[in-house]
């Protein structure tokens, strides 16, 4: 039964909204994420827009990632990107410093996680640049 129970798609609680990135070296500028649906459920569809006003440009080599990490192992990750800038529907690179902008993306299922996980929108090119961030925890509901 267990199996069964753990094989069907969750509905996702949302902890807290959106908050502040940070590392041991300090914390990332904040974006401003909003999801539909408000409570993105497993193996469905969820869209994403995030927006913001950030002290670096925003370039051509830079995507906007959604990042789903396993709070049991973060080594299992899933993210999906597209660009920030200079596709279809998107503002024109360079996105200067100090300019307000918003970047859409679908993400077509969102992955399964035997536990609770958190989602990470970022703009940059992560690990090695990431220039704006926000996350958010999200677990099942209990049976």
């Amino acid at each position: 039964m267990l199996s069964v129970v753990n094989s069907l798609p969750h509905q996702l609680n949302k902890r807290n909204d959106w908050s502040t990135c940070f590392t041991n070296e300090g914390t990332f500028p904040r974006l401003n994420v909003v999801t539909s649906p408000d409570t993105p459920t497993e193996g469905q569809q969820a869209k994403f827009t995030v927006s913001g006003n950030i002290p670096q440009d925003i370039d051509g080599n830079d995507q906007l990632w959604i990042i789903f990490i396993n709070d049991d192992d973060t080594k299992d990750v899933t993210s999906y990107s597209t660009p920030a800038c200079g596709a279809n529907d998107l503002p024109q690179c360079p996105i200067k410093a100090g300019t307000d902008f918003s970047v859409f993306m679908e993400v077509d299922s969102v992955p399964q996680f035997p536990d609770a996980f958190d989602i990470y929108a970022v703009i940059g090119n992560p690990p090695d640049t990431t220039k704006a961030c926000a996350y958010t925890d999200e677990w099942p509901d209990g049976p």
